[in-house]
Order: structure tokens, then C-alpha cells, then sequence
């Protein structure tokens, strides 16, 4: 047992992690992924697949089938998760990594690592607080946070946490004053830069967020409901943390893009 958590520091070494120096009590601190508070804070979730696990025991299922679903018969989607599967990083070993920078710059602004988040949705269906959350952890590592049109957060409550690591999504909603409000707050909190999705062209059909009467306004079916009363921590969350701030009203959905 000694000699494998040795193996597993030497190789921490190897690959430029610091602070090595006490090979085993080292390697404990590695190998308890910090989950945060609340029933997740798990030591046995060290994957993915174990996170996915996870969220399906904690949220009622039309929560969990719109956080993993896609659009029509997620051809797409599985398509996507095959092109991913099959990339391979290839693996140097025994090289110098002192001059190793991950950092690159996006549009003027200077990033730490060459990733950022991108704009998703009403992830306080999930979880109060999550956007805010998200955001801190683009700051710690040095990256950009996109507050999405259709957060459940709003964009001043990013602001406060990611002042100068926030762009913002911008649609173009059927009321201009809509969206030259959205573009005000968004200056007003200092936002520099503006980002246009281009994923869709209009609103997609995820037939599983049908199935379970996701529209606005939300008609879940019975069955539902009596599902959502099996998960009572999420309920308690749900009902006591911060009211969804949708930007998506009934009068103004996004006009389909043409071109």
C-alpha cells in the first residue's frame, strides 16, 4: 500500500504537481474530490459517470432527463459523445515542463487556461446559487463565465462575484426595448463583450422535456409530481432558495434566425 501511494506521488511529481513532498498524506488529499456541502460530498464520486449517478438520485427525473437530454432522437447528441469518446490525448512522458503555459487570450482578454464556460440555462433548476457558483470557479481558474439570456440567476448577482471575468449572451428578443435593456444591464455591470449563439436557429423539440410538459408555463403530468415528493432535499431547495429570473416570457421568445 506504501509503495502504490508512492508510485502514485512520484507520478503527481512527474506531471508538475507541487507540494509533494509527503508522498502518502499527499496523495490522501488528492483522492477526496471536493464535492461541496450537502448530500453529494461523497468520497466515492471520482468520475463523470459518477456525478451523473449522482444528480439522478438527488433530482426528480424530468429535472435529471432535461439536465442529460437532447433534441428529437438525440442522434446529435450521441454522435457528439462518440466524436468526443474517440479523441486521445497523447500521453509524453519524461519531458521538461518547466516552460508549460496554458494561458492564451480571447478577444483581448487574458485567460489562464484555454477553456470557458459557456452560456447555459436555468442551472438553478438544479441547484439555488449555481451561476454564482459556476462564475467563482471561472475566477479561480482563471477563466470567463457566460451568463446565458435564460439564466435563472440574474446578471447582477454574477456581477458581484465575477466582475471581471463576465461576458453576457445576447438574443435578440421580439420587443427591442427587451433586448436593448439586456444590453444596458449588462454595460451598467461593466460587461465588455457580448456573445451571439448560434447553436440552433430556433427553439429546439427535446422530446423529453415534452414528455414530461416542460413548456411555458411548466404542465407536468401527475406522474411527475408524485416523482419530484421522492426527492425532498431538492423540494427544500427548491422552494426555499432564490426564485428563477427566466428572461424567456410567453411574449417574448427569441424569433427564429433566418439565413
Amino acid at each position: 500500500m506504501a509503495a502504490e501511494s508512492w508510485s502514485r506521488a512520484t507520478h503527481g511529481q512527474c506531471c508538475g504537481t507541487r507540494g509533494m513532498s509527503a508522498p502518502n498524506n499527499s496523495w490522501r488529499k488528492l483522492s477526496r474530490p471536493h464535492i461541496g456541502a450537502g448530500l453529494l460530498r461523497n468520497k466515492w464520486i471520482v468520475s463523470i459517470d459518477d456525478y451523473r449517478k449522482a444528480s439522478r438520485r438527488q433530482l426528480p427525473k424530468m429535472i435529471s432527463d432535461y439536465l442529460e437530454g437532447g433534441a428529437l432522437d438525440e442522434t446529435t447528441m450521441r454522435a457528439n459523445e462518440d466524436r468526443f469518446d474517440a479523441l486521445m490525448l497523447r500521453q509524453r512522458s519524461m519531458v521538461d515542463l518547466r516552460g508549460l503555459n496554458t494561458s492564451t487570450t480571447v478577444l483581448g482578454h487574458s485567460l489562464a487556461m484555454p477553456l470557458m464556460v459557456a452560456p447555459m440555462g436555468m442551472l438553478t433548476i438544479f441547484h439555488p446559487g449555481s451561476d454564482p457558483a459556476v462564475a467563482r470557479a471561472a475566477v479561480r481558474a482563471g477563466s470567463i463565465f457566460i451568463h446565458s439570456a435564460w439564466a435563472g440567476c440574474s446578471l447582477e448577482e454574477v456581477a458581484k462575484v465575477a466582475p471581471n471575468n463576465l461576458w453576457a449572451q445576447i438574443a435578440f428578443w421580439k420587443d427591442p426595448e427587451e433586448t436593448a435593456s439586456y444590453i444596458n444591464r449588462a454595460r451598467a455591470v461593466g460587461v465588455e463583450t457580448l456573445v451571439v449563439a448560434g447553436d440552433v436557429g430556433s427553439s429546439s423539440k427535446r422530446e423529453r422535456d415534452l414528455h414530461h410538459g416542460l413548456s411555458m408555463p411548466p404542465r407536468p403530468p401527475v406522474a411527475d409530481y408524485f416523482n419530484a415528493a421522492t426527492r425532498p432535499a431538492w423540494l427544500w431547495r427548491w422552494l426555499t432558495g432564490a426564485q428563477d429570473d427566466v428572461r424567456e416570457l410567453p411574449d417574448q421568445r427569441p424569433p427564429a434566425a433566418h439565413g
